[in-house]
């Protein structure tokens, strides 16, 4: 019975359907890898992006990131991501691009030198007054952060900074949904404990 089997596997189901065989089980290996990412990604708390024309490390928002979490009591999820960007080209742009794209990213803080960048995307931010957070004159959604003592600390004092909150995505009916709000605060509260030292 055995050999019968190995017989008909090998010679015959193997030697026509080796191609559609491996051509299942890798769509099925993705589909899987997919679901598994979709069903164990966790969206963090805040999502800081760090970008500026001049030289940014990921040291620096690591530091952040680890101020914002002492202050939360550890309760903040952070992720965080540096574009050094010194000057907007066609790859600079890209690298913005996915950064405005991504809904996940909800609380920038960027260098004077990109003020005129993320001022074209001023309808993706909150107002800074919507945040009872001081706002730029030029700029209704930039929060000057020159007060700040953490950002001399860390090396971001070449330039002045800003701190922008994206707009949280509505529903369909036009509300914020509950996790959503949620982040928005947490990132407003985060530019707060900036502005406070």
């Amino acid at each position: 019975m055995m050999k019968r089997f190995r017989y008909w596997f090998t010679n015959v189901y193997w030697y026509h359907y080796k191609l559609q065989t491996a051509g299942v089980l890798f769509a099925a290996l993705v589909i899987g890898f997919t679901l598994y990412s979709v069903l164990t990604r966790v969206t963090p708390d805040v999502f800081l992006t760090l970008a500026s024309s001049k030289p940014v490390s990921t040291v620096q928002t690591g530091v952040l990131n680890g101020y914002f979490t002492e202050k939360s009591g550890g309760e903040l999820l952070m992720a965080d991501a540096t574009l050094y960007l010194p000057d907007i080209n066609t790859t600079d742009w890209q690298l913005l691009s996915v950064s405005f794209v991504d809904t996940d990213r909800n609380l920038f803080i960027i260098g004077e030198g990109l003020r005129e960048t993320f001022t074209h995307q001023t309808p993706i931010f909150v107002p800074a007054e919507e945040m009872g957070l001081p706002a730029d004159p030029e700029n209704p959604c930039m929060i000057p952060l020159s007060g700040s003592p953490l950002l001399p600390e860390i090396g971001l004092s070449e330039e002045p900074m800003f701190g922008l909150v994206r707009r949280p995505p509505e529903e369909r009916d036009g509300t914020v949904g509950e996790k959503d709000a949620a982040r928005f605060e947490n990132a407003a509260q985060c530019l707060r404990w900036l502005l406070e030292g």
